[in-house]
């Protein structure tokens, strides 16, 4: 689900897909998602996947939810997806993210909102948010979706990952404090960010840490459970890598530095090859 070329503007693309990692095949998941939402913000429970938020065809926002549930496949579909009414999300947003709660709740993330329905301008970038909702996954979409505390500035193309004890870290993005309009797309690096920030679910409410000693938008973050560190690789402006020490909760600089920028975050993941950490 997304627009359908590199400057993400343009019309949204109607298809969802199901890699398998152990056929490595790609495939149609069937009864695809309507509407589809560009730029929408996906997240994986273990039961269901959702798709969230995001632009519309016509340009404008999406309230709407989609969740795709595997456990109705048919001969002709990996699943169903099933979609909420319209306002079942609290506020249309472009670009949010959402992370699976140790709950089964997903938080949705920030993201924006544009100045205009126009998805073929570039500048069409708008004012970053700080707001972030609950939503509890059901394809019967019974029950309402919640407010809960915002960051303190509103981002979008941050960096994300649940800690082990089950709070969320977001890192840098696009953004600003407090929440205006990014006028161009050539001024949204004016506003990037080395700010991060801790969501505790217990408290329903975020908590900024240390800065990040680069700033990092569309970067990729991951967590590295041999090390007890927070790995943050590259960026639209950056090819730093750096992390968080968990123990201390400072920031280092690692000795790896990628050979080029990752706009948009080619790297999705943390791992490792023979004991150190890598991007893929």
């Amino acid at each position: 689900l997304g627009p359908n070329h590199a400057t993400g503007t343009g019309f949204t693309q109607t298809k969802a897909y199901l890699y398998s990692i152990d056929n490595d095949t790609l495939e149609e998941t069937g009864n695809d998602p309507d509407p589809y939402p560009a730029d929408c913000a996906l997240a994986w429970t273990g039961e269901y996947a959702l798709a969230l938020g995001g632009q519309l065809e016509d340009g404008s926002l999406s309230t709407y939810a989609t969740v795709w549930d595997p456990s109705y496949a048919t001969d002709f579909d990996l699943g169903h997806w099933y979609t909420s009414s319209e306002n079942f999300l609290l506020e249309g947003r472009a670009n949010p993210q959402a992370i699976t709660l140790d709950n089964g709740k997903v938080l949705l993330i920030g993201g924006r909102r544009l100045v205009s329905s126009n998805t073929f301008d570039p500048d069409n970038i708008g004012t970053p948010l700080a707001s972030c909702e609950v939503i509890t996954p059901d394809p019967t979409f019974a029950t309402a979706t919640i407010r809960t505390g915002p960051m303190t500035y509103g981002r979008f193309a941050f960096g994300m990952v649940k800690l082990p004890d089950g709070r969320v870290l977001v890192v840098g993005g696009i953004g600003c404090k407090p929440c205006q309009p990014v006028v161009t797309i050539s001024l949204q690096y004016v506003n990037e960010l080395t700010s991060c920030e801790i969501y505790d679910p217990s408290l329903g409410y975020w908590s900024p840490i240390s800065n990040t000693l680069d700033p990092h938008s569309y970067c990729t973050c991951g967590y590295d459970a041999n090390t007890n560190r927070v790995y943050v690789v590259g960026g639209a402006q950056s090819k730093k890598v750096e992390y968080l020490d968990l123990n201390t909760m400072t920031w280092h600089y690692s000795i790896a530095e990628l050979s080029n920028h990752s706009y948009r975050g080619c790297g999705s993941m943390v791992g490792h090859i023979e004991g150190d950490p890598v991007a893929y």
